[in-house]
């Protein structure tokens, strides 16, 4: 004969069974689980897409206008001493309207047989005139539209550009 409190037990215990069972079985919310887990690596990928895409866009503006400074300063003769057209060309190019873009514009000379860069005055060997070049750096802080923690936040972009002058 089996006492009360073992029939007892063994009810419990095949009710607690029956209820782990029926616990492990439901999965009702192992995707919100997994979510809450992914969300935020999920997060971190889409800042970094996102400042990525914002790099690569402002590095491109930020070569461009290096590039449309030296070919205004390359123009004439008169146009690469025109340090404030150069530095306007850049910004134009950039659109530019806050003054985001640090432009430093530069003049030099070269012999045209040597390569060996000399004062645009002096006469080179074979009594040819120097070749003069235009130099623009143009320098960009950007800062992170998406802080990402490890990252810093901001990158400077820089472009350079040398030409001779026509």
């Amino acid at each position: 004969m089996i006492s009360p409190a073992t029939n007892r037990v063994k009810r419990v215990t095949s009710a607690a069974r029956s209820h782990t069972r029926a616990f492990l079985a439901n999965r009702s919310g192992n995707a919100l689980v997994e979510f809450a887990f992914m969300a935020p690596f999920l997060l971190f990928l889409l800042a970094g897409a996102i400042n990525l895409g914002l790099v690569i866009e402002q590095n491109i503006r930020v070569a461009s206008a290096a590039r449309a400074a030296a070919q205004y300063g390359t123009h004439s003769m008169a146009r690469s001493y025109d340090t404030n057209g150069i530095v306007m060309a850049a910004r134009s190019d950039a659109n530019d309207s806050q003054s985001a873009l640090s432009v430093a514009p530069g003049r030099y000379c070269t012999c045209p047989e040597t390569g060996d860069e000399v004062t645009c005055t002096t006469s080179c060997t074979g009594s040819e005139a120097p070749q003069a070049h235009v130099s623009v750096t143009v320098e960009r802080e950007l800062a992170y539209l998406l802080p990402v923690p490890g990252f810093g936040g901001s990158v400077t972009l820089s472009h350079t550009v040398d030409m001779r002058v026509r």
